[in-house]
């Protein structure tokens, strides 16, 4: 079975999108404009993602510093479990999105 991330996701949803269009004759201009949750929902996924690499680069900044021996193990231990927690929550999210695209894509139309 083929992995499915985000990219490959979109990309499906916007060919059916396209499909139907072409089938019915509707843009998605005539059902009005698009919902304002949806920039401020991105601009906060984008944020906390962004916040997430920050916060990798700095456990993995430490953990140089750590090996050369310049950076005390109370400070690198704390970064390193924040780093963690971080990536395990974007890994949750974003199974959940996938398992939330998969069932879309099993709703009969």
């Amino acid at each position: 079975m083929p992995t499915v991330d985000s990219y490959n996701a979109a990309q499906a949803y916007n060919r059916v999108v396209q499909s139907q269009t072409a089938e019915t004759g509707y843009r998605d201009s005539d059902f009005g404009p698009e919902p304002a949750i949806v920039s401020p929902f991105l601009e906060t996924v984008q944020g906390f993602t962004q916040k997430a690499i920050d916060d990798n680069r700095t456990a993995e900044d430490l953990s140089y510093g750590a090996l050369r021996g310049e950076v005390e193990m109370t400070e690198l231990v704390p970064a390193l479990l924040n780093a963690e927690h971080k990536l395990n929550t974007i890994v949750a999210f974003r199974d959940r999105i996938v398992s939330a695209y998969q069932e879309i894509i099993r709703m009969p139309l």
